[in-house]
């Protein structure tokens, strides 16, 4: 049998890269939105053709499949990675997540590029390079997902509080309605004799 914790944090892990994949594919798609627009409108104080009716969706998928590729194949593994390796080296330093990650994602991209220039039959220097500039491409994604990492874990964390908090205040309110009833106040008797 799985112990709760496990379940929890494999629960808090997922929703957490949910959230960070969201908000990359959001940024992504809004990014291609603000240039395409920002296409059309140069398109038309120009004077030049507006382009086929297909541009923008065409555009969106692409962005899409990058984003996806993207987060999957790159962002959250090496997030993932920059996070253990944080954990052991710097266990009180939560920003220095923020350069491990960095220096893992260059070192994955460099390694990748070479396994693939090498793989094609290319030379090794041109898969360092196209491993330079992937990284340099993903700086923006990589911090985006990093913030969304962050701050899902912060709801996260904030929501598991208020519950504990919540439950806590029901179960005083009904320690205290409880006593309530147990201990009656009672009036003196005044006995006026003479």
């Amino acid at each position: 049998m799985v112990p709760l914790r496990t379940v929890a944090g494999s629960i808090q892990y997922a929703v957490k890269h949910a959230v960070a994949f969201s908000a990359v594919l959001s940024a992504v798609t809004g990014f291609v939105l603000v240039g395409y627009l920002g296409l059309l409108a140069w398109a038309v104080v120009a004077g030049a053709p507006l382009g086929g009716p297909l541009a923008l969706p065409f555009l969106l998928v692409v962005a899409v499949l990058a984003g996806t590729a993207a987060a999957l194949g790159v962002l959250g593994p090496v997030t993932a990675f920059g996070g253990f390796l944080r954990k052991k080296a710097f266990p009180r330093h939560a920003l220095a997540e923020i350069p491990l990650t960095t220096l893992v994602m260059t070192g994955y991209l460099i390694l990748l590029g070479m396994v693939a220039s090498v793989g094609f039959g290319g030379p090794a220097a041109a898969g360092f390079r196209y491993g330079l500039i992937g990284t340099v491409l993903l700086l923006v994604p990589l911090g985006v997902y990093w913030w969304a990492l962050q701050a899902a874990a912060a709801l996260l964390d904030l929501g598991a509080h208020l519950a504990l908090w919540i439950r806590g205040a029901l179960s005083l309110a009904s320690v205290l309605k409880s006593h309530s009833r147990r201990t009656e106040i009672r009036r003196p008797r005044c006995s006026m004799s003479s």
